[in-house]
């Protein structure tokens, strides 16, 4: 882990609390992370604070990741986001600038995923 690291700034949405708390306490030793429990909550939080990326799920309730997505691109169109799901068909119709890492998570993938998309 680099000191730059710390200074990757992460929103985190996704509604299975352990899996939420679990890879939340992980990346959390190599970036900032905020977690919340759907898109609506991310949503707030984005539209209130600074993030360097979005890491969301698909399927959540209240807001799902697709609706959470569609907001966060209507507002900044490059903004870096990486899709965590069990069901990778779910993506196909998604931009090629969205990165899929499949469920369960390979966590050091993920954590490599994240450097190379916001610092590539």
């Amino acid at each position: 882990m680099s000191e730059s690291d710390k200074n990757i700034r992460i929103l985190y949405a996704e509604d299975e609390e352990l899996t939420r708390k679990l890879i939340s306490r992980k990346l959390g030793a190599q970036f900032t992370v905020t977690d919340v429990e759907n898109g609506k909550a991310a949503l707030e939080r984005y539209n209130t604070e600074q993030f360097d990326l979005l890491v969301t799920d698909l399927s959540m309730p209240v807001m799902d990741g697709f609706r959470l997505i569609e907001a966060v691109r209507a507002h900044n169109e490059d903004f870096p986001i990486i899709i965590t799901t069990a069901y990778r068909s779910e993506c196909e119709h998604l931009q090629d600038r969205i990165k899929v890492c499949p469920k369960p998570l390979d966590l050091q993938g993920l954590i490599s995923e994240i450097r190379n998309t916001v610092s590539p």
